[in-house]
């Protein structure tokens, strides 16, 4: 009886900090952020683990669960987790708020969010998808062959709310390095 009073509170827990069988995890970051060597190592230990996001201190990084930490956290510096579906891999994506890139879109497509949008893009199979822009009104996703080390990004949007994104892959063989670079790193702690 206890059991079966327990088991939804299980699956709710499960499924808040680890991404379904067909998501894939994705950590969306402002586009103007710098990131310390430390952020591939700990972006990569937070997408096996049960944590919330990472939370960056100068060359520090922090792999944390927010609902359990009790510390002031700068929201600027932390990043979510968040789960995307049917993404090919484990996601790193550049993230700047009212920018297009110019010229570059090869399709459109409809989304009802970014994260569906971003999806869309990473299963692009006629073309390699770099980016994406979401327009949040008209709900217009627009995919893109290039990015902003390719192509230029513009600022002036004509007056549209645009979600300009850009997909990296997170590397590193995580079951082997992760460990070691969070326990033999000074840069990387977990909080989990």
């Amino acid at each position: 009886m206890i059991l079966r009073r327990l088991l939804p509170l299980f699956i709710l827990i499960a499924t808040a900090y680890g991404c379904q069988d067909t998501e894939t995890v994705t950590f969306f970051v402002n586009g103007d952020a710098k990131l310390p060597q430390s952020a591939t190592a700990c972006f990569n230990s937070c997408a096996l683990g049960n944590c919330t996001g990472v939370l960056f201190q100068g060359d520090k990084c922090i792999v944390m669960d927010k609902t359990n930490y009790f510390g002031r956290v700068e929201e600027q510096n932390y990043i979510e987790k968040k789960c995307v579906k049917k993404a090919p891999h484990k996601l790193l994506v550049m993230e700047w708020d009212d920018r297009i890139l110019v010229d570059r879109s090869r399709s459109v497509r409809k989304a009802d969010t970014k994260l569906e949008c971003l999806s869309l893009c990473a299963q692009e199979k006629s073309f390699p998808c770099l980016s994406a822009m979401f327009y949040r009104e008209s709900k217009d996703c627009l995919l893109n062959s290039a990015s902003s080390s390719s192509a230029k990004l513009k600022m002036d949007t004509g007056g549209f709310k645009v979600s300009y994104m850009e997909l990296h892959g997170l590397k590193g063989n995580f079951c082997l390095s992760i460990e070691r670079n969070c326990i033999n790193s000074k840069n990387c702690v977990s909080l989990v």
